[in-house]
């Protein structure tokens, strides 16, 4: 249910129907329930809801919604006299009980920062919260993500994260050993429209935050406005299989000469809207002038309205591509080559350039090739013609 800007009940309430009803229903599997403004409660009276077969709960801003309570602590209210006391909250008041709901849940989605506290705080066993692998928040303002919010998810494999205020989402203050343990088993991460990021966390040589996502297989990023640095030179992301950047306008470049050797397992790569990137794999001093970097499984790369970029690396690298074959690249049009070095594709049979096929032809010379179309405009020699008469 979504975009019900008045609706305040699911059910209704009705003449000659019974004191305390119960509702059950017992192959529901997921319930979303999404902008729903005015929404307070399942049903106006008191009432039971069951869903025993539920795995997949999403509840997002329906601020008037209590979407959870416990039979194991109260919540706080004000008296007569402005005195803060506990107060038991019936039930039925909230959506679900904890103790009901979350032993089969699989996948939760919050926005409403009281849901997230009860589930990060709240008095029940942390047993109940076996079963659950995604865990997604929205609309969270805090300035870094809590380090021990993840602490009872012991099964977590992925996390995301929207429409946040974080600035950097970890911290090296604080209990970093057991923030890294909880996070070593995420295996998929994904970010959208947190404006406020500016890098995942800050980076240190020796911090064993750099060994935060060894085991992250999923990266996809999309709408960070203002994220500056994606990979952390030092970090570790050995296990990474596909990597998605969407709209992220501050980034330069997406991962350093040293970062792009660990991408050992990386399969699938799309990048898409990061009008400042000039170049995906930016050299570092230490290297090498002939220094080799060699993507084993990469087999899709996707490059798609990066307005600056000029090139996949300006250094004079080899780069090797043994599995690559499907490759894609439109509306770059200050991309003049692929790269300095040399280029080992054995498997490119078809180049997608500009929503035209190339076969069998070489990387760099169709690149350039379309360059100058897309600016022959623009560019004339002495003699008053084009570059593309010379290649002719």
């Amino acid at each position: 249910i979504s975009n019900c800007s008045l609706l305040e009940e699911i059910v209704g309430k009705e003449g000659g129907v019974e004191a305390d009803p119960s509702f059950v229903f017992p192959r529901l599997t997921i319930l979303q329930l999404c902008y729903l403004p005015e929404l307070r409660a399942f049903y106006p009276g008191i009432h039971t809801l069951e869903c025993p077969m539920l795995t997949k709960l999403k509840v997002s801003c329906c601020d008037k919604l209590k979407c959870f309570s416990s039979e194991l602590y109260s919540l706080h209210e004000n008296n007569e006299e402005g005195q803060l006391i506990d107060v038991p909250v019936p039930a039925q008041q909230s959506l679900f009980l904890v103790e009901k709901v979350l032993p089969n849940l699989e996948e939760l989605r919050l926005s409403n920062k009281k849901d997230i506290t009860k589930i990060w705080q709240g008095q029940f066993p942390d047993h109940l919260l076996n079963k659950l692998k995604v865990l997604a928040i929205e609309n969270d303002k805090s300035e870094v993500l809590a380090p021990d919010l993840l602490e009872r998810f012991h099964n977590l494999v992925n996390l995301e994260l929207a429409d946040g205020s974080y600035k950097e989402l970890f911290s090296n203050e604080g209990q970093v050993e057991k923030l890294v343990g909880k996070l070593a088993r995420i295996k998929c991460l994904q970010l959208s429209g947190l404006n406020d990021l500016k890098h995942l966390w800050l980076w240190e040589e020796n911090s064993k935050l750099n060994m935060i996502f060894q085991n992250l297989e999923t990266l996809d990023i999309s709408f960070c406005r203002n994220l500056k640095n994606l990979l952390p030179s030092s970090a570790s992301f050995r296990c990474l299989t596909k990597l998605s950047v969407w709209c992220c306008e501050q980034l330069i470049n997406l991962v350093t000469s040293s970062a792009a050797k660990n991408l050992v397992q990386l399969v699938t790569m799309k990048v898409d809207g990061c009008s400042k990137i000039t170049e995906l794999v930016v050299a570092i001093e230490a290297d090498e002038a002939n220094e080799e970097i060699f993507f084993p499984k990469l087999e899709s790369l996707d490059l798609n309205r990066l307005q600056s970029l000029t090139t996949f690396c300006s250094a004079n690298y080899t780069f090797k591509f043994p599995s690559l074959c499907y490759l894609s690249v439109s509306a770059c049009p200050k991309m003049k080559i692929f790269c300095r070095g040399v280029l080992s594709a054995p498997r490119l049979e078809k180049v997608r350039l500009n929503d035209q096929n190339y076969w069998d032809a070489d990387l760099n010379t169709i690149i350039q090739q379309s360059y100058y179309e897309t600016n022959a405009l623009n560019f004339t020699d002495d003699s008053g013609q084009s570059p593309m008469h010379h290649l002719e």
